[in-house]
């Protein structure tokens, strides 16, 4: 590892990460002290944030950023995000507080890390207070992080925080119908689930492998025999029925009626 650059460095970081190897993302943390010794380019200290965070090691992960000089939005989601895929939801909550009170602003990656952590342990309140953020710094309508505060309040008991959310979003895309729709037949409700891909329609969208198998799913709920079937051939006439999850979808369609 002499020779290699710090792209290159960056790049066995990530090797490390998606072969889960802990031992290999030590050994280049090891080679990049050795090599570039006090100068460590932001980037790198961000992989390796992000590295040691996703290998389950939080501690590391933790100290690392005490050490970095220069923390910013980028590393401290990398933190946050990490600890999330990890399941440390609290510790993601907990570095979004003191990544505010260092009066860094979070982005359109924090905001769906932190909802996603709310949901996870069902803390309704924490999710409406991170809302407030999104809304007050002007992320509530960028598409994920709509999306994924929908879906905190979907699945966190506040029906009609989440139907407020989905009237007052300007731009829905297909996310955040998809969202509407998959909680829709979640929560037991088809035929608002099956409403809401009608109007869907209707204003011209176009569904794509998760709207088709949440509808399926919903015609199957509802006994909709008929509209089912007319999504078969829409499934057909697009191509999607070689698709494994539209294919399992139908199957379980056919069965369920």
């Amino acid at each position: 590892m002499t020779f290699l650059t710090p792209n290159s460095l960056a790049s066995i970081l990530e090797t490390a990460v998606s072969t889960h190897s802990s031992l290999l993302g030590r050994a280049t943390h090891a080679q990049i002290l050795k090599t570039l010794q006090c100068a460590i380019p932001p980037f790198l200290s961000i992989h390796l944030i992000s590295m040691y965070s996703k290998l389950d090691l939080p501690n590391s992960a933790q100290l690392l950023l005490q050490l970095t000089p220069t923390r910013c939005v980028v590393t401290w989601t990398a933190l946050i995000s990490g600890s999330v895929q990890t399941g440390y939801f609290s510790s993601a909550l907990l570095y979004f507080s003191k990544m505010r009170h260092e009066n860094i602003k979070p982005n359109d990656f924090t905001f769906p890390c932190v909802f996603k952590a709310s949901t996870a342990l069902c803390l309704p309140l924490t999710g409406k207070q991170i809302h407030v953020i999104a809304f007050k710094l002007g992320q509530i309508n960028d598409k994920f992080v709509g999306c994924s505060a929908f879906d905190m309040y979907s699945k966190t008991g506040l029906k009609l925080e989440a139907q407020r959310l989905f009237d007052e979003t300007p731009l829905r895309n297909v996310a955040v119908w998809n969202a509407y729709i998959s909680n829709a037949v979640l929560d037991g409700r088809p035929r608002k689930a099956i409403d809401t891909f009608i109007k869907f329609r209707r204003v011209g969208g176009e569904p794509d492998l998760i709207t088709l198998c949440a509808f399926m799913n919903a015609c199957a709920d509802a006994r909709y025999l008929d509209l089912g079937r007319q999504l078969h051939g829409f499934v057909i006439r697009s191509g999607f029925e070689g698709d494994v999850s539209v294919a399992n979808g139908i199957i379980d369609f056919l069965w369920e009626v």
